[in-house]
């Protein structure tokens, strides 16, 4: 899952009702500024980043190092994100 936010936030995610682990990829002007990795299902402790981001990518746990995932690394995307902003 995608969240689109309409700028930038250090909000910190936690993982109520979710019923498994993810990998959060923190994102921020085209960029992984940070990654929770195996975060814990229903937990109800909060996730924060190390930094400010404007997207978070979650995916199945283990996703982000099986991909190759880093932090510093650049993201390109193949639609565009600043329209998903203003809607």
């Amino acid at each position: 899952m995608l969240f689109v936010f309409p700028g930038e936030t250090q909000t910190p995610f936690w993982m109520k009702n979710t019923p498994l682990s993810l990998d959060l990829i923190f994102i921020r002007k085209n960029s992984v500024v940070d990654i929770i990795a195996n975060a814990v299902p229903f937990s109800e402790s909060l996730l924060f980043p190390l930094a400010s981001y404007d997207l978070v990518l979650e995916v199945i746990n283990g996703t982000a190092q099986k991909a190759g995932f880093s932090r510093g690394q650049p993201v390109t995307y193949s639609f565009d994100v600043e329209k998903l902003r203003k809607d």
